[in-house]
């Protein structure tokens, strides 16, 4: 490891908004800023809540880790809770923006749980606490393939959920990006659900 980088097991989380982009393609720019606010304001209440640290925000989507920089052992479980609550959040916006006759965004969100590499990277004028790893990319892959409301989860980080969310079901096994081997990942929603017991999955 270099200096300063710290090995840590952790869950990603990244969420993406869909249909932003192609609102924003001949909006006034000041609207569409507007509206991404309170989808950042939201986001970032909600994963700080649930004891999660926001990494980076970029155009219409979020990263955030759990487990990191302050490690947790529940950050599986924290991660899962933050999707659930982020979902609802967006929820609450899309109902108030219809009152003002703007269209819904939906919002997809994958979660990955593995080892990461941790450390302050950045310039000597700006440093930023980040992770790096196959978890990082993992996350964002599983993002997109879920639809708006759902949560895709890895197999790491579903053997790490202490309840188990319904209703839930397991993907086909299938390639993503940047992996040699197929993933067989959870698929969570569509919509913001309580946690059964451990078995009672739907």
């Amino acid at each position: 490891m270099r200096a300063g980088e710290e090995r840590k097991l952790v869950t990603v989380l990244f969420a993406d908004l869909v249909g932003s982009t192609e609102y924003a393609g001949d909006r006034d720019p000041e609207r569409v800023r507007a509206r991404l606010e309170a989808f950042y304001h939201a986001m970032r209440e909600e994963i700080e809540r649930t004891g999660g640290t926001v990494e980076k925000f970029a155009g219409d989507a979020v990263m955030a880790v759990f487990g990191a920089p302050t490690p947790c052992k529940d950050h599986a479980d924290r991660s899962l809770s933050a999707a659930l609550a982020m979902h609802a959040a967006q929820a609450a916006i899309n109902e108030e923006w219809s009152l003002t006759g703007q269209p819904a965004f939906g919002l997809g969100i994958g979660l990955s749980t593995g080892e990461v590499a941790a450390a302050m990277l950045g310039s000597e004028e700006r440093l930023e606490y980040t992770v790096v790893g196959d978890a990082v990319n993992l996350a964002q892959r599983l993002q997109q393939l879920g639809q708006p409301g759902q949560t895709v989860v890895s197999e790491a980080t579903w053997a790490n959920l202490t309840m188990v969310p319904s209703p839930a079901e397991r993907l086909d096994a299938q390639l993503v990006k940047g992996r040699d081997n197929p993933v067989a990942p959870y698929r969570i929603g569509p919509a913001p659900v309580g946690l059964l017991s451990e078995g009672e999955v739907g």
